[in-house]
This record gives structure tokens, sequence and C-alpha cells, in this order.
């Protein structure tokens, strides 16, 4: 990256001393080109094109940079210090690359790097890319990650492999297989000593376990899984759980016909993730938004959640939201209340 910006430097310096130059001796529109070269080079260099580059692409090139040039333990700590920002704003892509390139400076370190190896494995490649519904890829690196973690005696990480393991057969609607999996999650963290990690485990096990419940049909048991992971998350620091489980709670009271109810837990899930820049959350609360605003035939307030949904993830990497926008469209255009 430095040896760009010095590159680009001179050449600006030397356009602008010999544009300069040529004016004096008389050739004043071989002045004007090259006074024109090294506004160009200064506009649109390496400098300016980062600056016009997304966030998530100057942070993956400068991983990318850091990892080529051997600051593999500069790597790894900007990869993690940038995981969880990344999936709570929904840039899955750049979060499985950067975690790619995690794993490429742990393997370069060697096996003092290994936790951060597996780290990066089971969060930033395997369940970033369950999400995104790359669902192959997605159990080949929890699947790795896990025997990593089992191997280098990391059961932290395998507790959360397997429930993450457990999510993705869920997107599979593979329901017995996901049960199996997430009582080997619930096991390997009631094996954990009590403190943040085993809270934070326990709280998104009853989460999943919610989720399975609700994909089972037995919405009781749901409620009461999502009620035991709201008592846990409170101990957590991190409060997007907050609109994380207004969600779940207003699918219950929809799920059961209570439509009205409904609208109230969304709209709060909705007002917290606002608030607090949760773009995920926020995303999926519009989206469950749109859903009560069409059962309920406020059409105007579906279709203005659409588009603000529209908005935020037209060129994102939200995949299966995407897929779920599109559907709503669809369930529009089918009852002819918008033009095809």
């Amino acid at each position: 990256m430095k040896k760009y910006v010095l590159i680009e430097r001179i050449v600006i310096i030397v356009a602008a001393a010999v544009a300069l130059a040529q004016t004096i001796i008389g050739n004043l529109s071989t002045g004007i080109g090259l006074l024109a070269l090294g506004g160009f080079v200064f506009l649109f260099g390496y400098r300016s094109r980062r600056r016009l580059f997304s966030l998530e692409g100057c942070l993956q090139d400068e991983v990318k940079t850091l990892v080529s040039e051997g600051l593999n333990h500069v790597a790894i700590r900007w990869a993690e210090s940038t995981s969880r920002a990344l999936w709570v704003d929904g840039s899955y892509r750049a979060r499985a690359e950067i975690g790619a390139l995690a794993i490429r400076a742990a393997d370069a370190i060697g096996i003092e790097a290994i936790r951060h190896k597996i780290r990066a494995m089971i969060d930033d490649c395997g369940w970033t890319s369950v999400e995104m519904g790359m669902l192959k890829e997605g159990e080949r690196w929890l699947r790795e990650g896990i025997q990593l973690a089992q191997d280098h005696n990391y059961p932290y990480m395998k507790a959360k492999g397997l429930r993450h393991l457990g999510g993705k057969h869920l997107r599979n609607h593979d329901l017995a297989t996901a049960e199996h999996t997430l009582q080997e999650a619930f096991d390997a963290t009631a094996g954990l000593p009590d403190g943040p990690e085993k809270d934070e485990l326990l709280a998104e096990w009853y989460y999943a376990q919610g989720v399975l419940f609700l994909a089972q049909g037995d919405l009781a048991k749901a409620a009461r899984s999502v009620s035991e992971a709201e008592k846990e998350y409170t101990r957590l620091p991190n409060k997007e759980w907050r609109a994380k489980i207004q969600v779940r709670k207003g699918e219950i009271e929809f799920r059961s016909g209570d439509a009205a109810k409904a609208l109230g837990i969304f709209s709060e899930a909705k007002a917290v993730a606002s608030e607090h820049h949760y773009k995920r959350v926020l995303v999926k609360s519009r989206l469950w938004l749109a859903k009560v605003y069409l059962e309920l035939n406020q059409v105007a307030e579906a279709k203005a959640e659409l588009h603000a949904i529209h908005k935020e993830i037209k060129e994102s990497d939200m995949l299966q939201e995407q897929k779920e926008l599109a559907s709503l469209h669809a369930s529009l255009r089918q009852r002819h209340l918008v033009t095809p």
C-alpha cells in the first residue's frame, strides 16, 4: 500500500514540475496536459480509490495487505476486532473473506494461533456462510472448526460450533439432525465452568432451541425457550439481544394468531434496532412487520416497510433477506395490490 502512495506522489510532483517548466518555456498545451495528468492521479489514485470504496472493502484490503506483508498477528487482531461489527451490519461476505484471511495468517504463525484459526473457521467463515444460504460451504467450515476445537481442547468454540451446525440443519429443514446436534451443543456447554462464555453459550442455545420448537410447530415450548434465552441474555453486555428476542416473540404471537399483538412487538424490535443501528435485526423486524401488515390488509404500511428494506439491502450480502423481500413483493402482486 505504501509503495503505491509513494509512486503516486512522485508522479504528481514530477508532473507538476515538468508542467511548470513547459509553461515557462512557452509550451502551454504540454504544461496543461501534464497538470491534467497530475490531477487525474491525485483524484483517482490509490488513496482516493480507497476513499471511494465501501468501508468493508477498505477493511478487507487492509487485512489482505497485512497478511501479504507478513504482519500476521496484526492481521488477526484487525479481523477479530471487526468481526462482530461486520456481522451486526449484515456485511456477511466481507466478514467471511476477512475470516479466510485470518485463517491464512494463523496458518503462517503456527500452533500458537490455533484458537484464532478455530474462531475464524466457526464464526467468520462457517456461520456467516450459513447465514448467506451457502449451507454446504458453511457446514464444511463448521465441521473442520469443531474437529480442530476438539483436537486442541477449545471447548467453548466446540460448543459454539455444534450450535451453529444445529442451526445449519435447521436452515436445511432437517429437524431430527438439528435436534440431535443442538443436544450435543448443550452437553458441551454444560461442561464449561461458570462465567461469561458459558452465559453467552446458554443464552444462544436457548434461543436456537426456541427456533427448533418453532420449526416443529410447538409454540408453547418455543415461548418457554425464548423466555429462558431472555433471562440468560440479561447477563451479557451486548444489547442486540433485546431486539433479537422481540423479533422471535413477535413471530410466536403472529403464528399463534394474534397479529395485532405481534405488530406491537415487532414495532418495539424495530425501534430498538433502529436506535442502536443493528442492521441485521432491523431488516428482520421490518420483514416481519411487512408480513403482519399484509395479514391485516394494511397495504400502505406494508409497502412502506418493503421499500425501506429494499433501500437497506439492495447492495448488501443479506441474500436470505433479499429472497424474503422478493417473496413478499410476489405476495403483493398476487393480491393485485401493486403493479407487477
